[in-house]
């Protein structure tokens, strides 16, 4: 459920950039949520968000029942725990491109490639914040894992741009479909920042990686 409200309202937020202060500070209840019909949850589900004749009270200081509007409220749920969700996360969805063919299910995977992106992204934001909280001299293993993180998100993205190609000729069709176009262009947009998140001291390739950064944009 920790998993769900984080990203409901990372969505939430994203998708009011222009708009932020009229439309997410009003109102931060959950149960208002307007679900997608492909959705494992229920408005039932949103209603009840109660445990009659069960004591929660030493949780509900944990997780709310309400959007996360600040990084102080995420800060509530332990980012270990978010950081294993998400990896249970990658491991579902990883196991699936294993086993459909992007030939044949290319929507799909599509649809995966960017969800697998996105959760790449989100464990590399967790394990940022946990070196910058730190005040101890990050090991070597911990800047590798960045750049890992970095590197597989980045993969994933580009998976997702590339099925656009034609298949013979390797070239993008001149306009990307009106459905698609929006998360085709965020796809961009987000590997070259991610490109800025990766750790070196070789100047060479930091210049090499503010280069492909400005290349995608």
């Amino acid at each position: 459920m920790d998993s769900f409200l984080l990203s409901k309202s990372k969505e939430r937020l994203l998708n009011h950039t222009d708009d932020i202060d009229i439309n997410c500070s009003l109102s931060t209840d959950l149960s208002k949520l307007e679900l997608s019909t492909d959705s494992t949850l229920s408005q039932q589900d949103l209603q009840h968000l109660d445990f009659e004749g069960i004591d929660v009270s030493s949780y509900e200081s944990q997780i709310t029942d309400q959007f996360i509007l600040t990084l102080s409220d995420a800060r509530k749920d332990n980012p270990e725990n978010q950081a294993k969700l998400h990896k249970r996360r990658v491991t579902l969805l990883e196991n699936i491109l294993d086993k459909v063919n992007s030939q044949y299910y290319l929507q799909y995977c599509r649809q995966v490639w960017f969800e697998l992106a996105r959760t790449y992204a989100d464990i590399l934001d967790i394990k940022s914040e946990k070196l910058r909280e730190s005040n101890a001299r990050p090991s070597p293993q911990a800047l590798t894992k960045i750049n890992t993180l970095v590197e597989k998100s980045i993969c994933h993205y580009s998976n997702f741009i590339n099925s656009f190609k034609d298949k013979v000729t390797g070239t993008f069709p001149d306009k990307i479909q009106d459905d698609v176009e929006k998360p085709f262009l965020q796809a961009y947009f987000h590997i070259a920042a991610l490109y800025g998140r990766y750790i070196t001291l070789d100047k060479q390739l930091q210049l090499k990686n503010v280069e492909n950064s400005l290349e995608k944009l």
